[in-house]
This record gives structure tokens, sequence and C-alpha cells, in this order.
């Protein structure tokens, strides 16, 4: 009877790169549920879950004394093919309602929770290169890197009441 809707979103990506060693893998789902519960009021729910397995690209630095680099193909990568990566998931859930008390005034009320959660390696350079292409390579890992947000505007009316968010990082293990 037009109560009760549903949705249901999926992707799944497999990209590889003009650049050498670089690719990526990510699956998505999102499915939404919404309850038409009168002709004024409504009551969402949202949820999202992505997967990302990723190897990003790293270009060379500017060479000391030098305005450009020797002529490198487009598809050389800096990085280590064995160690660079960019591997996790990321989840949001959340709910908005509503409820239109006449034409004029409206109440809604919104709550979203967003979850990251990664291993990264990654070379980084350190610095440019010397007159003879020599540069410091390093080599970083961050694993179970965690990023919480809370998000919780209400609105009122026609203008946006007050909005808060809160917003939590766990330090690198």
């Amino acid at each position: 009877d037009g109560n009760l809707l549903y949705r249901f979103n999926g992707a799944y990506e497999s990209a590889g790169s003009f650049s050498n060693f670089v690719n990526s893998d990510r699956k998505f789902i999102a499915p939404v549920f919404k309850w038409n519960i009168g002709p004024r009021t409504q009551f969402t729910t949202e949820f999202e879950y992505q997967r990302f397995d990723e190897t990003p690209a790293a270009r060379f630095p500017a060479l000391a004394g030098r305005s450009s680099l020797p002529y490198l193909p487009r598809n050389i990568n800096a990085n280590d093919p064995n160690f660079n990566s960019n591997k996790g998931d990321r989840i949001l859930a959340g709910f908005n309602w509503s409820h239109g008390f006449n034409d004029n005034w409206t109440i809604s009320h919104k709550f979203y929770y967003n979850r990251i959660n990664s291993d990264l390696q990654y070379t980084y350079w350190n610095g440019r290169a010397d007159s003879l292409g020599n540069i410091n390579k390093s080599y970083g890992k961050e694993t179970g890197a965690n990023t919480d947000n809370y998000f919780t505007p209400i609105v009122t009316g026609k203008q946006i009441g007050r909005a808060s968010c809160r917003e939590r990082v766990s330090p690198y293990v």
C-alpha cells in the first residue's frame, strides 16, 4: 500500500591503471528502508558498507637544481609493488524521521554514524632528489586505523537548528 518502501544499491569495481602496480578493488552495498507512518510522518533507516583493497600510485619528485625530470614513461610507479596497499572497510548507518505539524512547521531529526577502518602501507620521499637523482625513500605502516564520526542535525520549520558532530580517531597500533 506504499507505506513501507525499500531500495537496495550495490556496486563492484575492479580497476587497473596506466601506472604499473596500481589497482583498485571495491565492493559496496546500501539498503534503505522507509516507513510512511502517516501522511505527515516518516521514518527512514539507511546502511552502507564498502570494502576497499587498493594499491595507490606514487610519482617521482623533482631533482634539485632542475626544472624537470629526465623523460620517464607515464606508467612508471615509484611505489614498492610488494609493500604499498590501502585495505579496509567503511560503514555508515543512520536514521532520519520527520513529522509535519502543518504546512509551515515540521520537525525532523537525523543521526548518522560513519566508521572507517583501514590498514595502510606506503612509501614516501624525504625531500627532493639531489643532482645525481639520489633520494631518501621511507616506508610507513598504519595498522588498525579507525575513525568514528557521529552526526545529528535537528531541523525545525525552515531553518536549521543546532547540529553536533563528534569524531573519535583511535591511535595507530
